[in-house]
């Protein structure tokens, strides 16, 4: 009689990549409730603030990809006249996220110190 051997896993880095990040996540958070259980005599999960308030702040991101990112990239969905316009209207996309920045041709100007000076 023969013996029959399995083939042996041909297996890279993506299984030991995968294996670390389940360890370290489980490491993550049994630690995390131990030391507030020692600290603060409650289990709560390590960070929680942090954890509470990430819905908010992925939704956020998803408002402002959808509200500047297709108009941006001149992709998305649409007819080509909707958010492309919108951003350009409000100062464009440079205006939003650099403080200095001019707002571009034909957009309304406003200042955040006009609101100061009275």
């Amino acid at each position: 009689m023969t013996a029959i051997e399995c083939p042996q896993p041909q297996g890279g880095w993506g299984w030991t990549l995968v294996l670390l990040l389940v360890c370290g996540g489980v490491f993550y958070v049994g630690a995390g409730f131990a030391y507030n259980l020692r600290t603060h005599g409650a289990a709560t999960p390590p960070h929680v603030e942090f954890w509470q308030g990430l819905q908010g702040l992925v939704m956020d991101g998803v408002t402002f990809t959808r509200q500047y990112g297709a108009g941006a990239s001149g992709g998305g969905s649409g007819s080509g006249s909707g958010e492309g316009e919108k951003a350009q209207q409000s100062g464009g996309l440079e205006s939003k996220l650099l403080p200095g920045a001019q707002p571009s041709a034909g957009a309304e100007s406003e200042s955040e110190d006009d609101d100061l000076v009275e």
